[in-house]
């Protein structure tokens, strides 16, 4: 073997590992880059749903009397989940009228569940 067929071996080989070298790099990139937190904004039936509250006119009243801040994405307004979770604590949703019969006692939804045991009194 000459010394140029070597050099061209070796330029050849040099190549090839740079080629993986990139490969590897852009899939650890990928796997490693920080993904976005999943959005955390819910629309009014939800958003309803969790409170127990009836979606027309409790929801419409809270809305309407600037005590629920909502966010327009896409034309159609959407609730931040941190503020269904603090109306619930500070239990300002009450607003004369019943809690909405079919979501009130949501049953399976943990996380309806969760929200709804905020506003229930602590018995001492």
């Amino acid at each position: 073997m000459t010394a140029d067929a070597t050099l061209s071996a070796v330029l050849d080989e040099v190549r090839g590992l740079r080629a993986e070298v990139v490969a590897i790099r852009s899939s650890l990139a990928a796997k490693l880059a920080p993904s976005p937190p999943p959005p955390r904004l819910l629309s009014q039936r939800q958003a309803a749903k969790m409170l127990g509250i009836d979606r027309g006119a409790t929801l419409g009243d809270l809305l309407a009397s600037g005590n629920l801040r909502t966010v327009t994405l896409g034309g159609r307004p959407r609730i931040p989940l941190v503020e269904v979770e603090r109306l619930a604590a500070e239990g300002t949703t009450r607003t004369g009228r019943k809690p909405h019969r079919k979501t009130a006692g949501a049953k399976g939804d943990t996380e309806v569940a969760r929200i709804l045991a905020l506003r229930r009194p602590i018995a001492a």
